[in-house]
């Protein structure tokens, strides 16, 4: 089986480390964490991005905004969004990005097992 390259992006490098510790755990699963928008590009044009995470403020922008240039390159990067809106509140916001989930703020190692669920169903 294939493994999966997860990347997680935030403007703090600490952001996602409960996280990351937790998917990295999977021996499937690959997980990088980059700091800058570029970092992610030159990653995904080797094909080094399977999911992208992407933290609610990132370097230069919102995450969501991250995510919106990101799929109109690389269309095919599944995609989770921390974001404190509620779920109406952000259905409406992503529609039509093709986020597979939204994480909490400081998302930590619990939900782990909630994205590795999520990927399962889509892959």
């Amino acid at each position: 089986m294939k493994k999966i390259n997860i990347v997680l992006i935030s403007k703090d490098p600490d952001y996602f480390s409960e996280l990351s510790a937790a998917l990295a755990d999977d021996t499937q699963v690959s997980v990088t964490c980059f700091g800058t928008a570029e970092q992610v590009y030159q990653a995904a044009e080797k094909g080094q991005v399977d999911v992208l995470i992407a933290a609610e403020e990132v370097k230069q922008s919102s995450g969501l905004q991250f995510i919106r240039q990101l799929v109109m390159r690389h269309p095919f990067i599944d995609c989770a969004l921390v974001s404190p809106l509620y779920p109406k509140e952000f259905h409406e916001a992503t529609e039509g990005l093709g986020i597979f989930m939204q994480l909490p703020p400081a998302p930590d190692g619990a939900q782990a097992p909630k994205i590795r669920e999520h990927l399962a169903a889509i892959s």
